[in-house]
């Protein structure tokens, strides 16, 4: 990648010392279950309902990649866990990677569960890599975290804070906090906006891949370490470390950006800009109405909430989703839903509730936790229309409020993981990219319809956003694939089936057919993506290693080549 830096003498370790620490990964291991047990409680969740899942994927000297092996662990089953890792921390050239997602039971073997398969979260880790030119300090975060794992020492010390939560949140509600603690260290990778994504195992090695290399990295493997300072040991609340991390952004984007009473701020600067930036994509919501901050909307949405009866189940269910979506999940609008169902004030309003939800406080935190999943999403105009039903007037100049003016249809959080992932991919040029893809997707297809499946991906991947957006039936007729016996159907089936091979295995990113995708028409949307455990520059720097010859120079005219 243009612009690394790579050390003049690349330093060594001793091989000896550099192996697996069976009391970390232990103890490590033990801390994550306890504390899912605690946060799955604290959410009034049974920590039964998940499971936990420990990967690891890896590469050898001559660039192969070893098979992946991903296994899911009840919570508490601290001891299969830990047995498990140590078994994969002792082959070479393997790395051991831990999630603190509650995953649902029933993925298949060797599946990792991607972003709809998590029913909380109980963490989130931010990745800071000073090999990659990232010079972010600990000591600036405004929250401590709870520990710190150094993943790497030499040439440059990378380094994961990580918070455990109070309690277990919802992964949507997650997303945005993820999104504005990498743009607050500086994570252009998507590593740390990437809810779903799967972090180093402390006492585990940290074996090089190509891309690691080309920085600088010395060949041997290195220990990840549990840091022992600066940090809290401490649980923290989620909702608080977001809003530390807003304050601190908008400090940032203030006239006094840089600056403290001053004098400046060596914490602060600039926030990420780049394109490939995922933080810098828009918040994937169901609908277009949110909370814009207005207190007039605000109050009257509360007003027409006094409205709606709380008795009626569809009634209860859908408000819920409708408010849930146009809050994106505040705490303030879960306080607000709990007062209108079960009765009582909230602020300067008062609620009858219902006999129902009257003492039925578990019932409200599932149903907030599933609306706020968003997967049957609802407009704040619900909650409107039923409150005129009931007599309510809905007239917005009552608040002082201008007429309302109809929005396009948003897309859903799924075709917005689509745009991230095409913003993510190299452009300079394209095509290089297709054809590393291609090249990591022939070693690990498992039916003989993938690949031309992924020619056609790769095809039809526009050069400027980055996804595509080909239809199942148009992909059959493409490739000459033709319905039998008059049941086109199941042609059309057969390519909707290789696209979901690719993206359970992690090199496509994939929105539903039957629904909105990023280019905002109904049908499938796509986006190349790396495979599990690698970046695009371990991708691209694979392909190098393999096909170095002058057609692989003539794709890659232009690009500078790492070093």
């Amino acid at each position: 990648m243009s612009g690394t830096r790579s050390p003049a003498s690349p330093a060594r370790i001793d091989s000896d010392t550099a192996s697996p620490s069976s009391d970390t990964i232990a103890s490590f291991i033990l801390r994550v279950h306890e504390h899912a047990t605690e946060a799955m409680r604290a959410a009034g969740l049974d920590s039964g309902a998940g499971v936990l899942v420990l990967s690891s994927y890896g590469r050898t000297p001559a660039g192969h990649p070893l098979p992946g092996r991903i296994r899911s662990f009840a919570i508490g089953d601290h001891q299969a866990m830990t047995a498990y890792a140590l078994e994969l921390a002792a082959e070479p050239h393997r790395n051991v990677f831990y999630g603190l997602q509650v995953m649902r039971h029933g993925l298949r073997r060797g599946q990792r569960g991607g972003l709809d398969d998590i029913i909380a979260v109980i963490g989130l880790v931010a990745d800071i890599d000073a090999d990659k030119g990232n010079s972010f300090r600990l000591e600036d975060l405004p929250v401590p975290p709870t520990c710190a794992v150094v993943t790497s020492h030499v040439p440059h010390r990378n380094v994961q804070p990580v918070w455990l939560f109070t309690q277990a949140v919802d992964a949507a509600m997650v997303a945005s906090l993820a999104r504005d603690m990498a743009r607050l260290v500086g994570d252009r990778d998507g590593a740390t906006a990437d809810v779903a994504h799967v972090w180093r195992l402390p006492g585990s090695l940290n074996w090089p891949t190509p891309a690691k290399l080309a920085r600088g990295r010395p060949p041997e493997p290195q220990q990840a370490e549990v840091d022992a300072s600066p940090v809290s040991g401490q649980a923290v609340d989620p909702e608080r470390l977001h809003e530390a991390v807003r304050a601190q952004l908008d400090r940032r984007s203030s006239p006094l950006a840089g600056t403290i009473d001053g004098r400046e701020d060596a914490g602060a600067g600039p926030p990420p800009t780049a394109a490939g930036d995922p933080a810098s994509v828009p918040h994937p919501e169901r609908s277009g109405d949110h909370d814009t901050g207005d207190p007039r909307e605000w109050n009257r949405l509360m007003d027409a909430l006094r409205h709606v009866p709380a008795s009626e189940g569809r009634v209860w269910r859908t408000v819920h989703r409708a408010c849930a979506d146009w809050s994106k999940g505040s705490a303030r609008m879960q306080g607000a839903l709990d007062a209108w169902a079960r009765g009582g004030a909230f602020e300067k309003w008062t609620f009858a509730g219902s006999e129902r939800h009257r003492n039925d406080v578990k019932d409200q935190i599932v149903m907030w936790r599933e609306a706020c999943r968003g997967r049957r999403g609802a407009s704040i105009g619900y909650v409107f229309k039923t409150a005129g039903r009931y007599g309510w007037d809905k007239r917005r100049a009552r608040w002082g409020l201008s007429p309302y003016s109809p929005k396009e249809r948003p897309l859903s959080k799924v075709a917005w993981h689509v745009i991230e992932a095409g913003t993510a991919i190299p452009k300079d040029p394209i095509n290089f990219a297709r054809f590393a893809w291609l090249w990591q997707v022939a070693t690990r297809i498992s039916s003989m319809d993938d690949f031309p499946i992924s020619l056609l991906i790769a095809e039809t991947t526009n050069t400027n956003s980055g996804f595509g957006f080909t239809s199942y039936k148009r992909m059959s007729q493409i490739l000459g694939w033709r319905p039998l016996g008059g049941n086109s159907a199941g042609e059309y089936r057969r390519a909707s089936r290789a696209c979901h091979r690719l993206r359970d295995r992690g090199l496509i990113v994939l929105s539903p057919g039957n629904a909105h995708g990023a280019h905002g028409a109904r049908g499938p949307s796509y986006a190349m993506t790396p495979p599990p455990g690698m970046d695009w520059d371990d991708v691209i720097n694979a392909f190098r290693s393999a096909f170095c010859t002058p057609l692989a120079g003539a794709l890659d005219s232009g690009m500078e080549v790492e070093n």
